[in-house]
């Protein structure tokens, strides 16, 4: 079940951020759903790793670092793209 809200996570954060920095194209969109997808997994996965929690179970810690990993994940892959 943790992969799959991780998922969840990541694609909202991506189109939460597609709102905010205003897309106007729905290439934005499933380019900056992905990237929020790839930053909550690997957020929230590692953060499970590191609490010594099974890899693939989900609670709250890894659903927060999970959401900000999405975030940065973003805001690196827009700033790389726009340079």
């Amino acid at each position: 079940m943790g992969i799959i809200s991780w998922v969840v996570v990541g694609v909202v954060a991506g189109v939460i951020a597609c709102l905010l920095t205003r897309c106007t194209t729905t290439r934005d969109y499933v380019v900056n759903s992905t990237v929020g997808l790839v930053g909550a997994v690997l957020g929230g996965f590692s953060s499970n790793l590191v609490t010594r929690q099974p890899p693939l179970e989900f609670n709250v810690s890894s659903l927060i670092v999970a959401i900000f990993g999405a975030l940065i994940f973003l805001v690196f892959s827009n700033g790389a793209r726009r340079s």
